[in-house]
């Protein structure tokens, strides 16, 4: 039994090698077993991506009067696991016994075929029988309207591998099955008044920028508080990543525009690679959208997302994804506007949490936290400190409350 002495770059390397061949078992000497898993979960956490959850386990055996850890790594489908590098990164698979870098080629090849295991809209048959994709040909040129319908379709992967219409032609093509929904929320609350605009039933290419403008006009009505992102691009890429991630077997994503926030819901499938670092879920619908120019690429705008505090992307149930965009003012302007208030005794934290409730009194903790990027158990200790101080108070449920201003700091 090979056993490592310690946990670095070998062990990323057959960790990566495990997950692209069949699985394996890694042996690494240890005398403190939770604090090597601590490590070794950090360590990939920071090497290898796709930063999904691994298939990964881990077993204690004793050897020798030694304690070693068995670190059990199992095949991972549907994506190419790698090294983290702006690059690329570096492949590795188990070639008789040993650790094999890939070549580009060979890499390439690997992660398209995995890419291609997965392609539900592919694969699961449509609703229409005969559908049309007379909107697509115009949009892609010349060339498109020219092929003949068979061609067409083969190039674009609209039939599944039994020649039938796949899910893809249906969202795709001129008259769509699906409908796609737009809530106008009149409040900040689930139950309050709302109006619903069917954007589907025609191409999801069109769909999208019929959605995507809508979302654009009620956003710049809003330009006193939507100062959150200064780039619509960023927008535009939340809105394409709800199309190509999303289960369409379940319902198609929703939009919804309250009075204080964006909410993209979409449906998940699985173990699927929400936070952008994998393929798209559905690549051949993603295909479309990059060869109509409706996207730069795959990973376009994603890291900025994540460095924007008021973009918020959290699972809410186990196949529910949502992605919450606040409408306020960015950070920097909130933090120097509570500098000037005179909060004595109060702390710092204090005043950008009234900063920020008075700006939107809807908010809950968690939300403050987040915008605020710091614990939410300060913005607990700054709720209890103000209402104390008799800043604010709390008018009805924790959930669909609001905080009253009582008095000017």
């Amino acid at each position: 039994m090979n056993i490592l002495k310690r946990l670095d770059d070998k062990c990323i390397q057959m960790t990566i090698a495990f997950l692209n061949s069949r699985g394996g078992t890694i042996n690494v000497l240890t005398e403190d077993v939770d604090q090597s898993i601590k490590d070794y979960k950090k360590l990939i956490r920071s090497s290898i991506r796709p930063s999904i959850n691994l298939p990964i386990t881990y077993k204690v055996i004793f050897d020798a009067g030694k304690t070693v850890l068995q670190i059990v790594v199992s095949p991972l489908d549907r994506f190419l696991a790698q090294t983290v590098n702006k690059l690329g990164g570096n492949a590795y698979v188990m070639r008789d016994g040993a650790i094999t870098e890939l070549n580009p080629s060979e890499k390439g090849a690997l992660g398209k075929h995995k890419q291609g295991l997965v392609d539900p809209l592919k694969e699961e048959r449509g609703l229409l029988v005969e559908p049309t994709f007379r909107y697509l040909k115009v949009m892609l040129g010349a060339t498109s309207i020219e092929m003949d319908n068979e061609t067409f379709e083969n190039v674009h992967g609209l039939k599944n591998e039994v020649g039938q219409y796949n899910m893809n032609a249906d969202l795709v093509a001129d008259q769509c099955p699906y409908p796609l929904y737009f809530y106008r929320v009149h409040g900040v609350s689930i139950g309050d008044d709302f109006v619903r605009t069917d954007y589907g039933h025609r191409p999801f290419f069109l769909a999208y920028e019929a959605v995507k403008m809508r979302i654009r006009a009620e956003l710049e009505a809003k330009s006193d508080l939507f100062q959150a992102v200064e780039d619509f691009g960023l927008i535009d890429e939340l809105i394409i990543n709800a199309f190509v991630h999303n289960d369409y077997q379940k319902e198609s994503p929703s939009f919804y525009v309250y009075d204080n926030r964006l909410e993209i819901v979409n449906r998940i499938r699985p173990g699927a690679d929400v936070e952008d670092n994998g393929f798209p879920e559905n690549p051949s619908l993603f295909k479309t959208f990059k060869d109509l120019g409706l996207t730069k690429g795959r990973h376009y705008g994603s890291t900025l997302i994540k460095g924007i505090n008021y973009i918020k992307r959290e699972m809410e149930d186990e196949l529910t994804y949502l992605v919450t965009v606040y409408f306020h003012k960015p950070l920097r302007e909130i933090e120097e506007q509570s500098r000037h208030l005179k909060c004595m005794p109060l702390k710092p934290i204090d005043a950008k949490v009234y900063t920020v409730l008075k700006e939107n009194p809807t908010l809950r903790a968690k939300d403050v936290s987040y915008i605020l990027n710091c614990s939410l158990k300060s913005v607990e200790r700054s709720f209890l400190s103000l209402q104390r101080a008799g800043c604010l108070k709390r008018l009805g449920s924790k959930r669909y409350g609001r905080w009253e201003i009582l008095k000017e700091l």
